[in-house]
């Protein structure tokens, strides 16, 4: 049954009851066929279904629980767009302004073209109007706060709670990297820094910076548990991001161990004013052709950020929360696979992202 977004309230009420996947699981098995019918393998991901007729070509096709239950084929073309709730198949169009309609008026939708790529997602704002730029597809589910570019705001801290969180890795071929950072970004740089787990760090959140797409590794942060196959990291730690013209400098504080690390990484591009950014994500670590499993089976839950604020020029605080004043927009991409809630009050106060591709089958 389809799922209608209505308004904002409805979509949040629907993502937060949902946030555990406490709902009626249908068991459903995907086959990828080539373009004579023959079966060549099985998967409980749709996507990763749809992903693996790239081996076989032109008229490969992805069937529901058998052949005659089709659900994609690959004709190769970017105009033919397959509609998608959860992962419960609507049919096709070969109107982009109708694939829009698609995502724009439900929830938990994605568009697919005939090439297998993901092209549109549907996403919740939980406040403001989103830049065309930041509706990434095909990396996975994030939130995205943004800072009001023109206020002077110079500095980003935050508490975050990672020994609440668990990361537990895809299931499948296709690996996924987690990602808490922050950012400033101009039109002619984006500097990010902050922690990063990837699928090969055998649960260890590592810093990083990256600026204008030269990723460096400083080193371990903390490390994490193994437990039934997730990783629990084992501290909580403090974040702060700050620029002037020419650099940034991260800092990030083991509260476990009170061991502070701090970066300076220099850029002639920052400057002026900058947007500032806090960001949350599992990417999945693909190649452009690829179609990402976002039923990989692994998640990131329950990141829970505290005290979050922004400081401008003089030093002033000021609440940084999805839908505080200094914010522009906080955005919720890909509403399948990524919501928040809120807990507590006053200095106890938590807001919480989880990012999840291990949702149940749901018609």
């Amino acid at each position: 049954m389809l799922k209608k977004v209505t308004t904002f309230l409805t979509i949040f009420i629907i993502i937060s009851s949902i946030l555990n996947t406490n709902v009626t699981a249908t068991t459903v098995t995907y086959f990828v066929y080539d373009s004579s019918g023959v079966s060549h393998g099985s998967y409980s991901s749709m996507f990763k279904a749809i992903d693996n007729t790239s081996v076989y070509g032109y008229g490969s096709y992805v069937g529901k629980d058998g052949p005659s239950n089709v659900v994609f084929i690959r004709n190769n073309s970017t105009s033919t767009y397959y509609k998608y709730q959860f992962t419960a198949y609507y049919g096709s169009t070969t109107s982009y302004s109708e694939a829009q309609e698609w995502v724009n008026g439900y929830a938990y939708t994605h568009i697919i073209d005939g090439t297998g790529r993901l092209v549109l997602n549907s996403y919740s704002m939980l406040k403001g109007t989103p830049d065309s730029w930041s509706l990434e597809p095909n990396n996975g589910g994030y939130l995205y706060k943004f800072s009001n570019a023109f206020n002077g705001y110079r500095k980003l801290y935050a508490q975050i709670n990672l020994a609440n969180a668990s990361l537990k890795p895809s299931t499948t071929d296709q690996n996924f990297n987690a990602y808490i950072y922050m950012s400033s970004q101009n039109s002619t740089v984006t500097a990010d820094a902050g922690l990063y787990c990837g699928w090969a760090n055998d649960g260890e959140w590592r810093l990083f910076s990256c600026i204008s797409g030269n990723f460096v590794d400083y080193g371990v942060i903390c490390d994490s548990t193994l437990v039934n196959g997730v990783y629990r990291p084992d501290a909580n730690i403090q974040m702060t991001y700050s620029y002037t013209t020419g650099s940034i400098t991260i800092s990030i504080k083991n509260l476990s161990t009170n061991v502070t690390i701090n970066r300076t990484i220099y850029n002639s591009s920052i400057g002026g004013n900058m947007s500032m950014i806090s960001a949350t994500s599992y990417v999945p670590d693909i190649i452009s052709t690829q179609t990402p499993d976002y039923r990989n089976g692994g998640y990131l839950l329950n990141v829970e950020y505290q005290g979050c604020k922004i400081y401008d020029t003089y030093n002033t605080a000021y609440d940084f929360w999805f839908t505080s004043s200094a914010v522009n927009y906080t955005m919720v991409y890909n509403n399948d696979c990524c919501a928040t809630v809120s807990a507590g009050s006053g200095s106890n106060y938590k807001q919480i992202v989880t990012i999840f591709y291990d949702r149940a089958y749901i018609k």
